[in-house]
């Protein structure tokens, strides 16, 4: 897998230039992120497309510190973050991001992405791996922590909808898939807390 780490990157007005230091700790941070999710189940050859972008001291509103940009297929991500581990979980996250557009090509979704599948095709019968993300899907928001944010648990309601919106909770979850299977106890312990 060949990383493809941006030294300098521009954001609106503003250009990032990444230290030496800074790129080898990027490198380092997408390898951990990459090897934790071999351990998982393998990537398939769908990383090779995208493009990491590290970004130290990005961190949107909302506190988030990573993001996917579906057209370009870049994953933009905080790495000056003090907590390497979480950093680790949020390239994996935006990952998820990443999984989620490319798999609407493999199941043959209309939707901009997999996990927006829905039974609403007018009048087309689903294909076989469209019932199966919709199924997919349907065990995700089952989970206790998606149904505590559904019944209000959330203080701020305009995150509380993002964290429901199916590409999110796609994301949400397969970070939680690739902890599990990976058995990465760091990472499932500052999810537990999510």
């Amino acid at each position: 897998k060949e990383e493809s780490i941006a030294s300098h990157v521009k954001i609106g007005q503003s250009e990032i230039i990444l230290t030496a230091d800074q790129r080898e700790l990027s490198k380092r941070l997408l390898k951990d992120a990459l090897n934790t999710i071999d351990k998982a189940h393998g990537d398939g050859g769908l990383t090779e497309k995208a493009i990491f972008k590290a970004l130290p001291g990005l961190v949107k509103e909302n506190g988030e510190r990573g993001f996917f940009d579906a057209i370009g297929r870049i994953i933009q991500v905080d790495t000056a973050a003090a907590n390497q581990v979480e950093i680790r979980g949020t390239i994996i996250h935006e990952l998820g991001h990443y999984l989620d557009r490319e798999l609407r090509l493999k199941v043959g979704s209309q939707a901009s992405y997999a996990s927006q599948t829905t039974v609403q095709t007018l009048g087309r019968v689903l294909s076989r791996e469209e019932q199966a993300m919709v199924n997919l899907m349907a065990e995700i928001r089952k989970s206790v922590p998606l149904q505590r944010i559904a019944a209000g648990a959330w203080k701020d309601q305009a995150y509380a909808d993002y964290l429901l919106t199916s590409t999110e909770t796609f994301a949400r979850a397969y970070t939680q898939y690739v902890a599990t299977l990976a058995d990465d106890k760091q990472l499932l312990e500052i999810l537990s807390g999510r």
